[in-house]
C-alpha cells in the first residue's frame, strides 16, 4: 500500500519538530579538525553529499520586559558536506569556514534543500479538435 498525503505530511511535520528540539549536532571531531561526526545517519534521512550550515550557540536572549527566552544567538561557523552515512551517525568534512567544535549545530543548507526538490515532468496534453 502506498503512503497517503496525510502520512507524508505527518512524517514531515514530526521531523521538523524533532530537528528543532533535538538538532543535528557535532558529536565528535577527528584530530585533523576538518572531519566531524554528526548524531544522525540513515535514521535521520541524511544522504552522502548533503550540505549543512554549521552554527555555534552563543548566549541566550531574553525579552527585557517579560523575561521570556528567545533561544540562543547562533554564530555561523562554516559549511559541512556529508561524506558517509551509517545507521545512526554520519561523517562530514568542513568545506568552508572555521574550526568545528563538539556541540555545534548542523542545519540543512539551502543549496542542499534545492537538490532534494523533485521536478515534475511536463506532459503534453492531447486536446480534442472540434
Amino acid at each position: 500500500p502506498g503512503s497517503t498525503l496525510v502520512d507524508l505530511l505527518s512524517v514531515s511535520a514530526v521531523k521538523l519538530i524533532l530537528e528543532r528540539i533535538y538538532p543535528i549536532r557535532v558529536i565528535g571531531l577527528l584530530s585533523d579538525k576538518t572531519t566531524v561526526y554528526l548524531n544522525r545517519g540513515e535514521d535521520g534521512d541524511l544522504k552522502t553529499g548533503m550540505i549543512f550550515d554549521l552554527t555555534r550557540a552563543g548566549s541566550e536572549m531574553f525579552d527585557q520586559d517579560t523575561g521570556q527566552s528567545f533561544g540562543s544567538v547562533e554564530e555561523k561557523v562554516g559549511k559541512l558536506k556529508v561524506v558517509s552515512v551509517e545507521a545512526s551517525r554520519s561523517r562530514a568534512e568542513v568545506v568552508s569556514g572555521g574550526t568545528p567544535a563538539v556541540g555545534d549545530i548542523a542545519r540543512i543548507a539551502s543549496e542542499s534543500k534545492a537538490k532534494t526538490v523533485v521536478k515534475k515532468e511536463k506532459r503534453a496534453v492531447n486536446r480534442p479538435s472540434f
